[in-house]
């Protein structure tokens, strides 16, 4: 059985009315998910494996298309721990629809909170 869940801490992510928008903290690179690939999204991030969303009715070339998309991109990594309980799957159907946008890439690189050292505290510079 295959897992997936957001590529936290690296990846910060919210639900919007019927989207998902997860943005890549380290690249500076965000991604606005439609309603059926936020639903998508959120079944994996709470534990539900591929092989159950295939049998719910997501189509498994889509399906296969849409992780590979995450994860090469660090957006998605594989879950190594599946939940002991069954979790609930909710899918409104239709096309997984992920959009990726740049635009914000220049003032996230530039956000001084890229600077922060663990060991030191916030913020570190000259």
């Amino acid at each position: 059985m295959t897992g997936y869940e957001a590529n936290v801490p690296r990846i910060v992510w919210d639900r919007v009315d019927d989207e998902v928008i997860a943005l890549d903290c380290i690249a500076g690179i965000y991604y606005r998910l439609n309603q059926a690939a936020s639903d998508v999204w959120q079944a994996l991030d709470a534990g539900v494996t591929t092989e159950r969303l295939q049998e719910a009715g997501v189509d498994s070339a889509e399906l296969r298309s849409f992780i590979a998309e995450l994860t090469t991109a660090d957006v998605l990594r594989e879950r190594h721990s599946l939940p002991e309980e069954e979790v609930p799957i909710v899918l409104s159907g239709g096309h997984l629809g992920l959009e990726r946008f740049e635009d914000l890439k220049p003032i996230l690189e530039a956000d001084p909170i890229h600077e922060v050292d663990p060991s030191k505290g916030w913020p570190v510079g000259g």
